[in-house]
């Protein structure tokens, strides 16, 4: 499902959580893409817990994971 299209459609009678492409993790641009794209629409005016859409792959590594968590830290504060 894509997060933007229920953000901007049901966004004030929903909350959501995730959203983010599993596949993506263990690759660090295309993550931070990824991101940037959908966190800034999703958390607008509330209503959004960062996850990702799947469990995270065994290929993502810790230092991945770091990042991904630090950046999501960084754009998801409101």
């Amino acid at each position: 499902m894509d997060p933007i299209h229920l953000k901007q459609t049901f966004g004030k009678d929903l909350v959501l959580h995730g959203g983010i492409n599993a596949v993506l993790w263990d690759d660090r641009e295309a993550i931070e893409a990824e991101m940037r794209k959908v966190l800034p629409v999703v958390k607008e005016a509330g209503g959004y817990i960062f996850s990702s859409d799947h469990s995270v792959p065994s290929s993502v590594s810790l230092e991945n994971f770091r990042h991904i968590i630090e950046l999501a830290k960084e754009m998801g504060a409101y």
